[in-house]
């Protein structure tokens, strides 16, 4: 089978991009679809959503392979990159406009940080694209920094923990007669090994957070997944809503060795101001209750923070950008957000906000349905921290 390389693919190209790689940020850091996996589901479930351009795979008369490079550059992940191939065949007894294509992908890489991953997912639809499913397996070796464990404060001297371990996911969706609308049950299981890296047994300290860390947790977990999704374009919208929630419960009667539950709520705005000014809203908020490990915790995400430095029970942000066209195809962007981590409501007014700011060059591949791709910097308060990152869409 031939590598194509045309415009109908290159829109499609880009979505597998971000299933892969937000599902496999899903699993390694919350291991069985836990709360930050908001943009792992809606890229799960956007390779599924109508697009208004009729020039897909569905045109083509056989399937086509598709080599997709992914970079990585968060500083508590590390710089790296994966790289996967991904099958793309069209369901031809399917009558439905636009009726997306089915995606067999494999994938692989790693970081300088020691961090690697393998895998593989799958994508399909029936009955006339009322029904969808979404699945992948992999296996992972990732190396992070935690900055607390507990109510212990470790942002100045933070611990690198060893999560070890293999995974699998399942996804089921429905539509809701003719609308946007889409419910269906999730069901995730993995086991992960936990272990500190470095321990000093001259320090008794480190000692104890060891026997507290090394340890290896089974997760079963079955959920519940809603949302509305009227976007004008899944990878790189202008206009539209999109919103819902999702909910998953550990439980020992699935064979899972914690029992806990978490749960998410999230919201995305795009709205356009003229034809070369738009605008974009997020609001998102993260809770978790049981017997959680310390890596499932809900965290702060926000660019320029690294992933998991900010940890609580509970996390919300808010977060807006904008974009203006100043030359052709090119963009300038500019973004600011405010979050907050916190183990209860009584503690939000006294924990402290962390917020950000920043900008990023946009450049729009009018031949790849106005994708946009660049690169964006940004800083963090209150402890001056600065990232990196490529951008494929529109960040969050």
């Amino acid at each position: 089978m031939k590598i194509i390389w045309t415009q109908k693919y290159r829109y499609i190209l880009f979505k597998v991009t971000l299933i892969i790689f937000f599902f496999i940020g899903n699993i390694t850091l919350s291991a069985q679809l836990a709360p930050a996996s908001d943009l792992t589901m809606s890229t799960s479930t956007s390779v599924h959503e109508q697009t208004k351009n009729r020039d897909t795979i569905k045109d083509a008369k056989k399937g086509s392979f598709l080599p997709v490079p992914y970079f990585i550059t968060d500083q508590n992940i590390g710089f790296g990159l994966v790289l996967a191939l991904a099958y793309m065949h069209p369901n031809k007894k399917e009558t439905r406009e636009n009726t997306p294509p089915s995606i067999t992908a494999a994938f692989g890489g790693g970081t300088t940080k020691k961090t690697w991953v393998a895998g593989g997912a799958h994508t399909h639809s029936w009955n006339n694209d009322k029904l969808r499913y979404a699945g992948a397996i992999l296996s992972f070796n990732v190396n992070l920094d935690f900055y607390e464990l507990g109510s212990l404060d470790l942002s100045d001297n933070p611990i690198e923990v060893n999560l070890n371990g293999w995974g699998i996911a399942n996804h089921v969706f429905f539509r809701i007669g003719e609308s946007n609308v889409f419910i269906g049950p999730q069901y995730g299981y993995s086991s992960i090994e936990s272990s500190l890296n470095i321990i000093d047994p001259d320090e008794p300290v480190l000692d104890s957070i060891g026997k507290v860390i090394d340890k290896t947790i089974t997760f079963s977990a079955l959920g519940l997944r809603t949302h509305y999704d009227n976007r004008d374009n899944t990878i790189s919208p202008t206009k539209g809503h999109y919103g819902g929630f999702e909910l998953n419960y550990n439980a020992k009667w699935l064979g899972s060795t914690e029992q806990f539950a978490t749960f998410n709520l999230f919201y995305k705005f795009y709205l356009p101001i003229n034809s070369w000014l738009h605008s974009i809203y997020h609001l998102d908020y993260q809770t978790v209750g049981g017997d959680a490990p310390f890596y499932l915790k809900p965290y702060v995400a926000l660019r320029g923070v690294p992933a998991l430095y900010y940890q609580g029970d509970i996390s919300t942000k808010v977060e807006t950008q904008w974009r203006a066209l100043f030359y052709k195809n090119w963009a300038v962007v500019a973004f600011l957000g405010a979050g907050k981590a916190f183990d209860s409501f009584s503690d939000f007014p006294h924990s402290q906000w962390i917020s950000n700011y920043g900008t990023g060059l946009r450049y729009v591949m009018k031949k790849a349905f106005n994708t946009r791709v660049g690169i964006d910097v940004a800083w963090a308060n209150p402890n001056s921290q600065f990232g990196w990152y490529i951008v494929i869409g529109t960040s969050f």
